[in-house]
């Protein structure tokens, strides 16, 4: 997930994404999903996970957080979950 976020980051600054894939013409989705595939087979190789139980938990609390602001209309304030490091 973190190539996934680092070819965000880098677009939104940028406007443009680096292809790190060289060779192959891609668009920003595409090198996402191979981002991923890339990241399974390093994970089942090595057992560590590319997007652990911790990071899909805060990404759903703060998914929440963000229907809660909208269907209230009020400002809403993440605070530390025990998850967080």
């Amino acid at each position: 997930m973190r190539a996934i976020f680092t070819a965000a980051s880098r677009l939104a600054r940028t406007g443009s994404t680096l292809n790190p894939y060289q060779g192959a013409s891609l668009g920003d989705d595409e090198i996402a999903v191979a981002a991923i595939l890339e990241g399974m087979g390093r994970s089942l190789k090595t057992g560590t996970p590319i997007y652990s139980f911790a990071e899909a938990a805060q990404d759903q609390y703060l998914s929440l957080l963000i229907e809660e602001a909208v269907a209230s209309g009020k400002t809403v304030q993440a605070v530390k979950q025990p998850w967080a490091k």
